[in-house]
């Protein structure tokens, strides 16, 4: 009989100690809200719209594997780039993925930094750019500069290489979305499109855009963050800092087994 107790009395106690470790716990999480566009990204996001599919994408697995380490709840908003840099911005998000180092976003929010520069080896990934045009086209790019542009070059609403091209003093059309800069393009609306390779070449294969061609030197390539905004840097810049430093210690190794997941 006096076992028994004594076994009963060892599973209350575990009991009240995990009970007392779970309200520690709670007491000390932390919920943060992260936008991310409404457009696919594959394989890092996946699915068009406001609902989040299953699986999400590889960077949405990225940030809740480092959460869940550092014992935060994650909820996340799809929205159009803009938008979401805009709620970024006024801090009604508290982070939002994935933008490219540029400095006038600096406004928006804050990038994991190193001696005031972007820190690349706490990215979320990184992406390249490249030009694309109709197969009857003489538009050229040597490296530097796009070459018989007659008219302008397309360019996803709210990425920051349409800030590149207008250095180059080309005019800019921005629209939503990828699928949309391809069919005008198709229809010889731009001159070329300025896209993300990644996304961009898988939709023209999905829909058969035969006359479009992808010219062979990279516009850029990009390091891709998770942005904090300023408002939720005043209050929590020690997790933000945590959270970088991790993601950029999982990710490589994330990255790769995950990507043969999601083929």
């Amino acid at each position: 009989m006096l076992p028994m107790i004594k076994k009963s009395l060892h599973c209350i106690l575990l009991l009240l100690a995990f009970g007392a470790s779970a309200l520690l716990f709670s007491a000390h999480a932390q919920e943060i809200h992260i936008a991310y566009a409404d457009e696919e990204l594959p394989p890092f996001a996946m699915g068009n719209g406001p609902e989040q599919p299953h699986p999400p994408g590889i960077y949405v697995d990225l940030i809740n594997r480092v959460a869940h380490e550092l014992g935060i709840t994650v909820k996340f908003q799809r929205q159009p780039t803009k938008r979401g840099q805009i709620m970024l911005k006024n801090g009604s998000v508290d982070a939002l993925f994935s933008l490219s180092y540029a400095q006038e976003r600096l406004e928006l929010g804050q990038y994991p930094m190193k001696n005031g520069k972007p820190d690349g080896s706490r990215r979320i990934g990184a992406v390249a750019y490249y030009l694309y045009k109709l197969d009857n086209s003489p538009v050229e790019y040597d490296g530097k500069t796009i070459k018989n542009a007659t008219m302008a070059i397309g360019a996803n609403l709210g990425y920051s290489i349409a800030g590149d091209i207008r250095k180059m003093g080309l005019a800019v059309e921005e629209v939503k979305s990828t699928d949309s800069n391809l069919k005008k393009l198709q229809l010889a609306r731009i001159a070329a499109f300025a896209g993300q390779d990644i996304d961009t070449d898988a939709l023209i294969e999905a829909h058969a855009y035969a006359r479009i061609v992808k010219l062979p030197i990279p516009m850029a390539s990009k390091d891709y963050f998770l942005v904090f905004s300023n408002q939720f840097m005043a209050q929590h810049a020690d997790m933000a800092e945590k959270f970088w430093t991790r993601l950029g210690e999982v990710r490589d190794g994330m990255t790769k087994t995950l990507a043969v997941q999601y083929r």
